[in-house]
């Protein structure tokens, strides 16, 4: 999704960018490998493996993403990876920049009936009220988790007002 909302011409050739890479790097491995306690270089490997994978001229193909998939990966990685945050009392804001990016491009692109009334146009506020609130898209309202509307909304507000490659540099750690 990252690629299609950057107009890349391929997944890898969206993988040369030094943002998208520093993002997913990040997200990786600050926000889901920490989920499965891993001993050693483990972590590393698999970020490793993933990177090889995205950059493989195979995928030079730009595929159309399955929206299932990308909700999939919301609820199941993304949502888990920001809960084990808040519990480290640490911050998720790539990983919630990432979140909202993936849900804009389903919105813009009408791709999940559940999200067929919202448009990215909305006030950022309204925007993740409704999609927090959601209990079929999330299985639940995960509206309460401390943090996450004001993480969302600031995400959404960014992505309107700076652009998806501004979002992406903010919520990279400063060096």
């Amino acid at each position: 999704m990252l690629s299609r909302a950057l107009n890349s011409e391929s997944i890898p050739s969206a993988m040369q960018d030094q943002d998208i890479r520093s993002l997913m790097a990040h997200v990786l491995m600050g926000g889901v490998l920490p989920l499965f306690h891993m001993e050693g270089n483990k972590g590393l490997e698999i970020v490793a493996e993933c990177f090889e994978r995205l950059e493989n001229q195979f995928y030079a193909l730009n595929q159309s993403p399955d929206t299932a998939e990308a909700v999939d990966i919301m609820k199941n990685v993304l949502l888990p990876a920001i809960l084990y945050q808040n519990r480290l009392g640490k911050g998720h804001q790539q990983l919630t920049a990432l979140m909202a990016l993936i849900l804009m491009e389903l919105i813009a692109y009408k791709e999940d009936e559940r999200l067929h009334a919202l448009s990215c146009d909305m006030e950022p506020e309204m925007l993740a009220y409704a999609i927090l609130s959601d209990e079929s898209l999330w299985g639940e309202n995960v509206r309460e988790i401390d943090g996450i509307h004001e993480e969302l909304t600031k995400a959404f507000r960014d992505l309107q007002l700076l652009g998806i490659r501004e979002t992406i540099k903010q919520s990279l750690p400063k060096a």
